[in-house]
């Protein structure tokens, strides 16, 4: 671990060699100026849900957009000249944002450093249809594994300058406050170009594979009920997952078929709006009938990124069961597993 003490340049006279730790932080600092900086942003997203938070449920994922362009207004002034490179964060801890040559950088330099590093957070965990076009979900998983791994390998072995993506594309450093006008050169290892290569390929690969495992049968299915329920109207978003278990001691199989719903606006009996989701799901997608458990999971709330809260409502039976407490509506089905 690198030590986070500032040394005296003048200790090194002009013309000397010197040590780059003389600009250079430590893992400890940054680290603990971004949680600072996401603190703040985290108590404006919670304070802006309180009087807001309806309007923000019913934007579901779009939600996030809003978290993000506050960062990126965060981030673009207080990581550029106006700010003097300086986040409050960043200030607490004596470090500031510069270029190769020492200097602040513009806004509009700060908002492309920012944008790099905030995309693949404010992407990871958003809706995706099922059934939507595999490049966007190749695209969706390239920016939050591919772009995110980088992100974090770089800044974790990039030493000693803990260079990441967004400060290699815009030429930037985070580096101690200092007399020194100039920071040192110092040119990213090649082994890291390459495994980060390897990274990507490996990524595009793993999802290509498993892709390939869900292109018919079951995903069919789960792409079938999600559009069933947003299409009733009283949701901005759902997950459908079928889980199935294996007892190896007693060879017993079961499968849950779990559904998660976002809902656009607050149910006043949750229990009645799970039992119609329910219904529409064994109306149109009767082989639903074939799980041992079926799940219900209605979420109202909201997610922008920078704060999030949500309440949620979990009923769960089996499909006889929710044909008994649904008036047996679907008595006709065929039960066999």
């Amino acid at each position: 671990m690198q030590s986070d003490t500032i040394q005296n340049p003048l200790a090194y006279p002009i013309g000397s060699s010197y040590s780059p730790d003389l600009f250079l932080n430590g893992f400890r600092t940054r680290l603990t100026a971004f949680l600072v900086d996401m603190l703040i942003l985290g108590i404006v997203g919670l304070i802006a849900g309180i009087f807001f938070f309806d309007t923000f449920a019913r934007l579901g994922d779009a939600g996030r957009l809003i978290g993000f362009f506050t960062a990126l207004f965060y981030f673009s002034i207080f990581d550029s000249s106006l700010g003097n490179g300086q986040t409050i964060g960043k200030r607490l801890m004596k470090i500031e944002v510069i270029n190769s040559c020492g200097e602040t950088i513009s806004v509009g330099l700060a908002a492309l450093r920012f944008a790099i590093l905030g995309i693949p957070y404010f992407l990871n965990g958003t809706f995706i249809p099922l059934g939507a076009p595999l490049i966007i979900e190749y695209l969706d998983a390239f920016i939050v594994f591919g772009l995110g791994g980088i992100l974090i390998y770089l800044f974790l072995f990039n030493l000693p300058t803990r260079q990441s993506l967004h400060d290699l594309i815009s030429d930037t450093l985070v580096a101690r406050m200092s007399p020194v006008a100039t920071p040192p050169k110092i040119k990213i290892n090649k082994a890291h170009l390459i495994i980060v290569l390897i990274w990507c390929i490996a990524v595009v690969q793993f999802f290509h594979y498993t892709s390939n495992r869900v292109q018919s049968g079951t995903p069919a299915l789960l792409s079938e009920i999600s559009q069933n329920i947003l299409s009733s109207g009283q949701a901005t978003g759902t997950k459908v997952f079928l889980v199935k278990n294996h007892d190896l001691i007693h060879g017993h199989k079961s499968s849950v078929l779990l559904v998660d719903v976002q809902l656009s606006s607050r149910p006043a009996d949750y229990n009645k709006l799970a039992s119609h989701i329910a219904s529409i799901i064994l109306t149109k997608s009767p082989t639903v009938c074939n799980a041992d458990i079926l799940s219900v999971t209605l979420i109202y709330g909201y997610d922008i990124g920078i704060a999030r809260t949500s309440i949620s409502w979990t009923v769960k039976h089996s499909p006889r069961k929710w044909e008994t407490l649904l008036g047996g509506k679907y008595a006709k089905r065929s039960w066999t597993r």
